[in-house]
């Protein structure tokens, strides 16, 4: 993983909760009704805490400018690779997506769509693990440590959420809460 991959992701998670928002709204009703029960809701509080985690990641690991530019090119060599990979996922999704919205369920076509997506994860999985692994040698021990220290953060509030899906009352998850 490397600073780019993690700039990728925080907007991931913005566009996440810029579409979950828009579907709470969209879903309930009436815009804002929607959107305010997300606003507070546990998956809320994990994209507001995972989007100020990255930031503070980023400056925690306090790449040099040397860093950034090695980082930037390892990015460079890979996006014409990357581009019909990323297409395929996000085209994979589609189909999935509108497999589950069919007024006609079938699960068949459903599963199939799932396999297909998943296979173009795995895909996408590869290229980016080959792309972290160059990514990586650029960092010092010091930074993979604390990259390592966020993903095992990361996941203990991922692991907190999906244990919360269940209960009512939904206390926050939220750091100092």
């Amino acid at each position: 993983m490397n600073r780019n991959s993690l700039l990728i992701g925080v907007g991931g998670v913005a566009l996440a909760g810029v579409l979950l928002m828009g579907m709470a709204g969209a879903g309930g009703g009436g815009g804002s009704r929607g959107a305010e029960r997300l606003g507070d809701s546990p998956l809320a509080r994990l994209i507001r805490w995972s989007i100020c985690r990255m930031v503070m990641l980023g400056e925690e690991l306090d790449l040099t400018a040397e860093q950034r530019e090695r980082i930037a090119e390892v990015m460079d060599s890979h996006r014409k690779e990357a581009q019909p990979i990323v297409r395929n996922v996000v085209d994979k999704r589609r189909v999935l997506r509108d497999a589950m919205l069919s007024d006609e369920i079938s699960e068949k076509v459903i599963r199939e769509a799932a396999v297909d997506l998943g296979s173009a994860m795995g895909e996408a999985a590869i290229l980016r693990a080959r792309i972290g692994k160059e990514a990586r040698q650029v960092l010092t021990e010091e930074q993979i440590e604390v990259l390592m220290q966020f993903i095992e953060e990361r996941d203990n509030r991922v692991d907190q959420w999906i244990d919360q899906l269940g209960r009512s009352g939904g206390e926050s998850i939220a750091p100092g809460s």
